[in-house]
C-alpha cells in the first residue's frame, strides 16, 4: 500500500476549500439551532456561575502560605450551596467540588496532591512546580464581562 504524498493531501483540501462559500446569517428559531454555528459571537450579561467556584474537591490556599511550610492548618471546610467560607492566613479550607472560593484564595490544591493529616494537610508536590492561577493545579473563574 502507497501513501499518498503530503502535497496531494494538501492539494485535494485546497479543492474543497475553493468549494465553500459563507453562507449569510439567518435568524431562526431556538429549536432550529441544534447544528448550526452563530454567526457572531453571544456574550453573558452575567458570570456563570455567579461566583468563583472550586472544579475539584481539595483545599483552597494561599501561595505565601505554601511557601512558607508545606504543612498547613484546616481551618474550615465549605461545601456547595453554602456561603463563601474565610480563609485564614497561614490556614486552609478544605473545600468540595461546586463550593465557593474564598476571596483571599489564590490556588485550590487536588485532596490527591495532599496528605491529609488529623488537623492540618501537607501539600506533597514540589513548591516549584505550583504557580498561581496554574489550570493543572489551581482554579480561578475568569469575569465573563472582562475576558
Amino acid at each position: 500500500m502507497t501513501l499518498p504524498i503530503v502535497s496531494s493531501i494538501q492539494a485535494a483540501i485546497q479543492q474543497l476549500a475553493d468549494e465553500l462559500e459563507v453562507l449569510p446569517a439567518e435568524s431562526i428559531t431556538i429549536h432550529s439551532a441544534a447544528g448550526r454555528v452563530l454567526a457572531e459571537d453571544l456574550l453573558a450579561d452575567r458570570d456563570s456561575p455567579a461566583l468563583d467556584v472550586s472544579a475539584m474537591d481539595g483545599y483552597a490556599l494561599r501561595m505565601q502560605d505554601i511557601i512558607k511550610d508545606p504543612k498547613i492548618a484546616v481551618a474550615s471546610t465549605c461545601a456547595a450551596g453554602h456561603a463563601a467560607t474565610e480563609l485564614p492566613a497561614g490556614g486552609a479550607v478544605r473545600i468540595f467540588t461546586g463550593a465557593p472560593v474564598p476571596d483571599a484564595a489564590e490556588c485550590v490544591i487536588k485532596r490527591e496532591d495532599t496528605l491529609e493529616l488529623e488537623s492540618q494537610i501537607q501539600v506533597r508536590i514540589p513548591v516549584d512546580q505550583i504557580a498561581k492561577g496554574a489550570i493543572t493545579i489551581c482554579f480561578f473563574v475568569v469575569d465573563a464581562r472582562t475576558a
